[in-house]
């Protein structure tokens, strides 16, 4: 038996298969370390909740009798970094560094517990110097299908696959402002899919985004429509057919915000992770812009319009903290063009 055994995942949400893994590696180790993903994303239908909720279940589903039980199981957040997997990597080698010091043992004291499912499951070959135990198959329905069924309100077919505490909180979830509006996000997003489903090719989206920068502060738009209804976001859109990368850009900016002064698009980035965007294979560039304004001790005017329902200026130190509030990548975007863990 080995001092400490670690697992990495989502739990959106945790079903049955996800117990039993739990529980295996607590027969592989004396505590156990649980390492929870996607921690800073903003609520979205393949995110829909927070990592502290996701505990709550982990927790509650377990049925831990007594204070002696919890002593032995930790739980710590991870954050995604769509453009620096050494960043995520450094996050884990950290959580476990923690407790290895804090217990007095070494890495030849730690096992990596997991599943590979699918080749999104290539993380768990990333740590050669702890031992690795494989859990083998999980039969249950996929914590995708199970946000499916709640999605479409067919929550019975998860019956018998998650918790009962789980399956009660899902089932209130649906009902909740929360749930209906990720579901509305959802129907959005499979009819947006749907209209290509035909196509011979899985079709490729080119869309542009502006980070404008005044007085240490950036313009963000509040979007008005799904997907990402309600989140904030850099101003920006699809490409049009007869227009560059920097005239899109500066296109957006006037029609989400208003702007009016002098915009210079100093430098632009491209941002293509594949999964960036729940809409499909969409890749942005994002675009560094400087605005010329002289009225000293006062900030450009802008206003909401076309896809946005506001457009305000925020202070970086604010935005810095703003991740689960952020529309799809956008916070990773910020944090690449200006540097924002500097400030």
């Amino acid at each position: 038996m080995k001092e400490l055994a670690v697992i990495i995942g989502r739990f959106q949400p945790v079903h049955n298969g996800h117990i039993e893994l739990i529980k295996y590696a607590q027969s592989q180790a004396k505590e156990l370390l649980i390492l929870i993903g996607s921690a800073n994303v903003a609520p979205n239908i393949d995110n829909p909740f927070d990592w502290i909720t996701r505990t709550e279940l982990i927790e509650s589903s377990l049925h831990l009798n007594d204070e002696e039980e919890y002593q032995h199981i930790f739980f710590h957040p991870l954050e995604d970094n769509l453009y620096n997997e050494n960043d995520w990597l450094i996050q884990v080698q950290e959580a476990v560094a923690i407790h290895t010091k804090d217990f007095g043992i070494s890495d030849k004291d730690v096992v990596l517990v997991g599943h590979k499912k699918d080749n999104s499951s290539y993380y768990l070959n990333n740590f050669p110097q702890w031992d690795y135990q494989d859990f083998g198959q999980i039969t249950v329905h996929s914590s995708t299908h199970i946000r499916e069924f709640m999605y479409q309100h067919r929550l019975s077919y998860a019956g018998g696959h998650v918790p009962d505490f789980v399956f009660n909180f899902l089932s209130n979830f649906e009902l909740t402002e929360e749930g209906k509006r990720l579901k509305e996000e959802y129907e959005h997003i499979d009819k947006y899919k749907r209209q290509f489903a035909a196509y011979p090719y899985p079709p490729i989206f080119v869309t542009t985004d502006a980070v404008v920068i005044y007085d240490g502060h950036v313009l963000l738009v509040k979007r008005r429509a799904h997907p990402g209804k309600g989140l904030w976001a850099l101003p920006g859109g699809f490409l049009n057919q007869d227009e560059t990368i920097i005239d899109g850009i500066k296109r957006e900016l006037v029609e989400e915000t208003g702007l009016r002064v002098v915009a210079d698009v100093k430098c632009v980035k491209i941002f293509d992770a594949p999964k960036r965007s729940l809409r499909g294979r969409t890749i942005t560039h994002a675009g560094l812009v400087g605005i010329s304004w002289y009225n000293a001790g006062k900030f450009p005017t802008v206003k909401g319009s076309d896809d946005a329902e506001k457009a305000k200026w925020f202070p970086l130190s604010k935005v810095k903290n703003m991740s689960r509030e952020l529309f799809e990548d956008h916070y990773s975007i910020i944090q690449s063009m200006i540097d924002i863990d500097q400030i």
